[in-house]
């Protein structure tokens, strides 16, 4: 027999100059008192220091966080007196984001996952990643007008398209010619 023991990343949605929250779920078939992983963070992602919190499934057990590398966030959470977490499915930890970068899809990695059994033995059989999309606007419009040829004494007008191809709204405060 095979038991599963899985930690999951989950997805997150968020405008570009916001906070968001991430949660992390756990599927166990056995008992667990402690959990750690890594996050591998993309580039619009900075985690808000102290914002690791339970989302529920704890009974006697606390948790923290930090930025171990630029990019890389270590998270663990036990139990000082080896109590196990409660239920076998669902969230568990939430982490709060600001989400400030390019509009797009990013993933959000785990690597070292490690979920102690009660008798301290690793017991995860797979970890999941996560993923971060960006809502952002994305103005696009033609690089180019070409009047042709134009006396300097007539003049000539042509309309400019613009358009937003991106997922949130586009406001433009001004334009430039050269």
């Amino acid at each position: 027999a095979y038991t599963i023991n899985e930690i999951h990343v989950g997805s997150i949605a968020a405008f570009s100059g916001s906070n968001t929250e991430l949660t992390i779920s756990v599927n166990n078939m056995e008992k667990f008192s402690g959990i750690q992983f890594d996050l591998i963070l993309p580039s619009p992602l900075t985690y808000m220091d102290g914002s690791a919190a339970f989302a529920g499934r704890n009974t006697n057990q606390q948790v923290s966080a930090q930025m171990v590398s630029k990019n890389d966030l270590r998270v663990v959470a036990f139990s000082s007196d080896n109590s196990p977490f409660a239920g076998e499915n669902g969230k568990l930890i939430k982490l709060s984001f600001k989400v400030e970068g390019t509009g797009g899809y990013y993933s959000i990695g785990i690597q070292n996952g490690i979920i102690s059994g009660l008798d301290g033995s690793n017991i995860s059989s797979s970890e999941f990643g996560g993923s971060l999309q960006v809502n952002a606007p994305n103005i696009s419009c033609s690089s180019t007008l070409d009047f042709g040829q134009v006396s300097s004494l007539d003049s000539k007008t042509l309309n400019l398209q613009v358009g937003n191809n991106g997922s949130d709204t586009l406001r433009i405060d001004h334009l430039v010619f050269s």
